[in-house]
């Protein structure tokens, strides 16, 4: 998706996600300390609404009953529940 926008805004991948992400520097720093979360995957729906996705990750890092998004190789605690 980084590709398309590239191409279709006539800018570098970089400079895309510069403009894309350039407050995900703060609220990335937000994330790791409420949740001491290192890695975070950007999926389509981050790229296409990078402010909406990072703004419901930090609300979540606040609920003490809640959590980021799990990050690469961890297993959702739904995948982790035997099936009915």
């Amino acid at each position: 998706m980084l590709i398309e926008l590239s191409e279709k805004e006539g800018l570098s991948v970089r400079e895309v996600c510069q403009e894309r992400f350039k407050d995900f520097q703060f609220g990335l720093k937000l994330l790791k300390q409420n949740t001491e979360q290192q890695v975070f995957v950007l999926d389509r729906s981050a790229v296409q609404d990078p402010e909406k996705s990072l703004s419901e990750w930090v609300i979540t890092s606040y609920r003490s009953d809640a959590s980021v998004p799990p990050e690469p190789g961890e297993e959702s605690e739904e995948s982790e529940s035997p099936a009915a």
